[in-house]
């Protein structure tokens, strides 16, 4: 931005000359309607891989693309059956013992209610009978035994009449936990029935088979290369591989960038794009849009719209053989001018009211400090909008 000519020993004249900012990243041809692959169990979580298609494998739709090793689970889905038809003989049984009980439980409270009335009767009776006057000891004892007979009948009645309808809902209560046990053990081995037929991974279409996930703008082959081999486990629930359709179905450019960057860039600005390796080849891309909120690295996606000569939006030049998971290098032009005054960042101070100020200095050899309205940056230097002229020598701090 300024010439090495005209700086001398921590000072620098200021000029006015050409001051452009550029922002350069990386992009991605990410696949349109890529089909995202993924485990997404209900109950089951061990599904390690026993055979694996090849990363960039070529496939059918059909094809099998992934096969877990089965054996634990069919174990346990064969524990299971044996639990919810041991379950089911046991309800059975609890159900013909509880409708049992309901009916000898009518039948003891109607029994201690007959008991009770005997016994109340045979009292009274004895009662009305004995002779007026003394009793004999005999009729004492009698008499006690009838009473104490009426007793326990009323305490056996009132036993039966309170008791008896407790035990009754305690055995209510167990049978319907009992169902509810079974139909938990039916739900679980249904879960665990569907969790089986996630064990082997069809081609939903014909394509590429990739490694990693191809969403949010980002193709992240790197973290899954480790694990997708025999013997090792998938991430459950998440998307672990990309099956990637023939060209036609197109191909999207996205970039993930840094806050810096996404400022800079606004819908429909345009700029270069070339391609990795076929520099010679450059294309124009414009800006589709710019996420609004960062991700959870702090970085913003970004997508493009890359216009390919002579084809329509979105179509791909088949001679150019791109492929998803290609990388494309785009420019864009943020910011220029033919004459700005620029200085060093290192020029510039903030002062305490939140201003900039620059030393300049003075025909006597003196600095005095001057504040600035500064502009934007690039490369180290800052445009300075007011403040300064040409011709002026600033000094720069150590």
């Amino acid at each position: 931005m300024l010439s090495r000519a005209a700086s001398l020993g921590g000072e620098v004249t200021v000029t006015a000359r050409p001051f452009r900012i550029e922002r350069t990243f990386s992009a991605t041809l990410l696949p349109v309607k890529g089909v995202a692959i993924a485990v997404d169990p209900q109950s089951w979580s061990d599904y390690q891989i026993e055979e694996i298609k090849p990363h960039g494998a070529v496939v059918k739709k059909g094809e099998v693309l992934v096969k877990f090793d089965r054996e634990g689970i069919d174990r346990k889905i064969a524990d299971q059956r044996r639990a919810v038809e041991i379950g089911a003989l046991a309800l059975a049984t609890q159900e013909l013992a509880f409708s049992k009980f309901d009916e000898e439980n009518k039948l003891r409270i109607e029994e201690a209610q007959h008991n009770s009335h005997a016994a109340a009767e045979e009292l009274e009776n004895f009662s009305k009978t004995e002779p007026k006057g003394a009793p004999s000891e005999n009729a004492k004892q009698a008499l006690e035994g009838l009473q104490a007979a009426d007793r326990h009948a009323k305490i056996a009645l009132e036993k039966a009449t309170q008791d008896l309808p407790r035990a009754l809902q305690t055995a209510r209560l167990e049978l319907e936990g009992a169902r509810q046990g079974l139909d938990r053990a039916k739900a679980d081995l249904a879960k665990l029935e569907a969790d089986a037929k996630l064990m082997q991974v069809t081609a939903a279409g014909d394509g590429t088979f990739y490694y990693g996930a191809m969403d949010d703008g980002r193709w992240s082959p790197a973290e899954m290369a480790r694990s997708l081999a025999k013997g090792g486990k998938v991430p459950l629930a998440r998307s672990f591989a990309t099956l990637v359709p023939p060209q036609p179905a197109g191909l999207d450019l996205e970039a993930i960038v840094d806050e810096g960057t996404a400022r800079s860039l606004a819908k429909g600005a345009k700029g270069n794009a070339t391609l990795d390796g076929r520099e010679d080849l450059s294309f124009t891309a414009a800006i589709k849009s710019v996420g609004g909120t960062p991700g959870v690295d702090g970085r913003y996606r970004v997508q493009l719209d890359p216009d390919w000569e002579g084809h329509k939006p979105g179509e791909v030049p088949p001679d150019l053989e791109l492929t998803a998971g290609m990388t494309m290098q785009c420019t864009f032009l943020i910011k220029q001018s033919d004459a700005a005054v620029v200085l060093p960042v290192k020029a510039l101070r903030s002062a305490a009211d939140g201003a900039w100020t620059v030393e300049v200095k003075l025909a006597d050899g003196k600095t005095e400090a001057r504040p600035v309205k500064r502009g934007r940056m690039s490369g180290g230097y800052v445009e300075i909008l007011s403040g300064v002229e040409a011709g002026q020598v600033v000094t720069i701090p150590d």
